[in-house]
């Protein structure tokens, strides 16, 4: 095999390395895009189970107080 030849291989073999790489790197943004999504929805999810705890404490507070009195 040629110097040429050898360079043409070489070149074709780096190509497909780079479009192979190319690819997963768009899988993975869109893993990562899934990903921050879903993160946000659950952090809204737990943002409102957390204030409907609060308003749950401040019930059985207002609850206890009425009962001590």
């Amino acid at each position: 095999m040629n110097s040429t030849e050898n360079d043409n291989r070489n070149t074709q073999k780096f190509q497909k390395n780079l479009n192979e790489t190319l690819e997963e790197k768009e899988k993975l943004k869109s893993i990562l895009s899934s990903t921050k999504t879903e993160c946000n929805l659950l952090k809204s999810q737990i943002e409102s189970a957390t204030e409907e705890l609060r308003k749950v404490n401040k019930e059985i507070q207002d609850i206890q107080i009425k009962k001590n009195c």
